[in-house]
């Protein structure tokens, strides 16, 4: 009896039921490697900032103070050949110069000069990204909504802040999936959708990765962590050699 049972259920079970059920199994292993590149990917931002910030703590000041005596001088210069264009480009140059450096600094200002995450903020993130990928959005409108939500997460997440990142997570984020109907062939449709989203979203992190590691900033971080690590002081050594390029600087304006 019980096997007559099993063999007509079996019977019952269409080969694109058994495609779903497959295709189905490969989008949640496909969204587990996904949250967690998403995790990994705003991590390496959020550790590349906190370098950032901690850069500029240290010799921002001067590489502003150093830029600001370059432009004063090349102001001097450019008042006393008035037609000279070389001496005019100078002058922009260095202003250029000055205002990126005096803008780092004020952006470095109140951010922290670490990031460590905790577990309790990494299994946030992961289930803020799970829940509000904008690539499981239904429509433009709702792609945009979950863009904002994902943007605030990244925000919180980089701020270290678990209790606004907790908020954010409890918020009602329910939404209709882009292929309405209960069939197996629109499940199908869903799931095999679902999959090139994925695959396409973890070819962007992987090359976003590989740029983020290829950037000066990232490149900087490495050396001067490998340099600490050894029992130097990098950051120190180069406010040091900053502040005697001031001086000197100070000593040309003055002459």
């Amino acid at each position: 009896m019980l096997g007559s049972m099993s063999h007509s259920l079996a019977r019952n079970v269409s080969p694109e039921e058994i495609e779903l059920f497959n295709k189905l199994k490969e989008v949640g292993l496909l969204e587990d490697v996904l949250v967690q590149c998403e995790l990994d990917l705003a991590t390496l931002r959020a550790q590349i900032e906190a370098f950032r910030s901690r850069y500029v703590h240290a010799v921002g000041h001067l590489f502003a103070e150093l830029d600001t005596l370059e432009h004063q001088a090349a102001e001097l210069v450019a008042k006393r050949q008035p037609f000279d264009p070389e001496s005019a480009e100078r002058l922009r140059a260095t202003q250029r110069r000055m205002d990126d450096s005096f803008r780092e600094v004020s952006e470095a200002k109140g951010l922290s000069e670490t990031f460590e995450p905790s577990d309790e903020l990494k299994k946030l993130y992961r289930e803020a990204a799970k829940r509000f990928h904008p690539d499981r959005a239904s429509d433009d409108a709702d792609c945009l909504r979950r863009t904002d939500l994902m943007a605030q997460v990244n925000v919180a997440y980089q701020r270290n802040d678990i209790e606004n990142l907790r908020k954010i997570v409890a918020a009602d984020v329910n939404a209709p999936d882009a292929i309405e109907g209960e069939e197996v062939a629109f499940g199908l449709i869903r799931a095999i959708r679902r999959i090139a989203q994925v695959r396409g979203r973890l070819q962007a992190i992987a090359h976003e990765i590989a740029v983020l590691k290829s950037g000066d900033m990232y490149r900087l971080k490495t050396k001067v962590e490998a340099e600490e690590a050894a029992g130097r002081a990098p950051l120190e050594q180069l406010s040091l050699e900053l502040q005697k390029k001031v001086a000197e600087a100070r000593i040309i304006l003055e002459q």
